[in-house]
């Protein structure tokens, strides 16, 4: 469990504490919602939005009790993750020939001592390396910086990748330096082919 998740537990413990320890104080008659004090006992405000006050005193416990209840609920949802549709152009290679890998983030994770590893990373799909691959050319890379637009809108536009200038050349083979095989050589899809 992590410190964020030991965190959200503590805070939904303290509010469900402080809402039973009200309902408990209530039943007890240790504190009543018939007194009632002629300023405001408890007033909460968030960002001019929401205005909550109370003359009764004995509502605070429960007010806040609830409001660490809602923060724990409000800090433990799973971040969402969207889809990302990736655009991009590649010329001067056989299209369907060209391989194009895309990854996103690379993390170091340090083992301990003992070897065992146990950290917490939180992906962040702001940094694209993409990668391709045609057969013939060297690889090429791209580096994309993902802007915050391009993010909430669910689009990456790739740069044109051309494959044009520098093939790596065909070796050359010499046929006579080629022995031949004296059996004929099993059919690819036999056991043990590969």
């Amino acid at each position: 469990m992590s410190p964020f998740d030991m965190v959200i537990l503590a805070a939904g413990l303290c509010g469900f504490t402080m809402v039973a320890g009200g309902i408990l104080l209530l039943y007890k008659g240790a504190i009543n919602l018939t007194q009632t004090s002629p300023d405001e006992a408890v007033k909460i405000e968030f960002k001019k939005m929401l205005n909550i006050s109370t003359r009764y005193p004995a509502l605070g416990l429960f007010v806040i009790g609830l409001s660490f209840i809602i923060t724990a609920l409000t800090f433990s949802k799973e971040p969402e993750v969207r889809p990302l549709e990736i655009r991009g152009k590649i010329s001067g290679s056989e299209p369907s020939a060209v391989t194009v890998r895309i990854s996103a983030g690379n993390w170091m994770l340090q083992p301990s001592s003992e070897g065992n590893i146990a950290q917490t990373i939180v992906p962040k799909m702001d940094l694209l390396l993409v990668e391709v691959n045609a057969p013939g050319y060297p690889p090429r890379r791209q580096i994309k910086r993902l802007q915050t637009q391009e993010l909430r809108a669910g689009t990456a536009e790739l740069d044109d990748i051309v494959f044009s200038e520098n093939p790596v050349p065909k070796p050359n083979v010499d046929p006579r330096n080629i022995a031949p095989t004296s059996a004929p050589l099993p059919p690819l899809n036999a056991p043990g082919a590969f």
